[in-house]
């Protein structure tokens, strides 16, 4: 993991694919060129050169997110060709029914944003989510616990929405928010 004042990288390993999520703490505009390539990346059927947008994930994530703003920023990820859009749960019917016509997935956030649910209801969040159609599922770790690095309670925690994961054959994200966990010994520990 790389971190900095103003963006997020986080590169994670899926079946042999790799992944590159950028998270910008920069306002946003609707305005993206989507002539911007990374370079030396392998991408689809060998290609040396990928689309950037298409590696992004698109989150509809604010509190006073409306239906209206889930329409709107899922006909703008469609238009952009991004990778996925992130909504908040009870978005997640709604996004992939938008969606569904498109090569778009959908994600949403389990435990979303302090990661204090128990390991139950995110576990039971994660495969009502699935079940309405979300296939990658961004899970926040619960914060305090690793602020008292309690690593037997986390990976409990991650393996309880695991298990539902790999059974939807969903992506699992573990999010643990940085601002907060301070001792670069837990984030190390955190990513192993």
């Amino acid at each position: 993991v790389i971190a900095s004042p103003l963006s997020q990288v986080c590169i994670a390993a899926q079946s042999a694919a790799c992944v590159l999520k950028i998270w910008s703490s920069q306002p946003q505009t609707n305005a993206c060129d989507s002539t911007h390539y990374i370079q030396g990346l392998t991408g689809h059927k060998g290609t040396k050169r990928m689309n950037l947008v298409s590696l992004i994930d698109h989150a509809v994530l604010h509190p006073t997110a409306t239906d209206a703003d889930l329409v709107r920023e899922c006909e703008l990820a469609a238009i952009l060709g991004v990778a996925s859009v992130c909504v908040k749960p009870y978005m997640v019917a709604r996004a992939s029914a938008l969606l569904a016509n498109s090569s778009i997935a959908v994600g949403t956030v389990i435990g979303f944003p302090h990661g204090s649910n128990l390991t139950e209801v995110k576990a039971a969040e994660a495969m009502l989510a699935c079940q309405q159609g979300a296939v990658e599922l961004d899970m926040v770790i619960n914060i305090a616990k690793a602020l008292e690095e309690d690593w037997d309670y986390i990976a409990n925690d991650i393996q309880g929405v695991l298990d539902i994961a790999l059974h939807q054959d969903a992506i699992l994200k573990v999010i643990f928010e940085t601002d907060y966990i301070s001792s670069t010994a837990a984030k190390i520990k955190l990513c192993q």
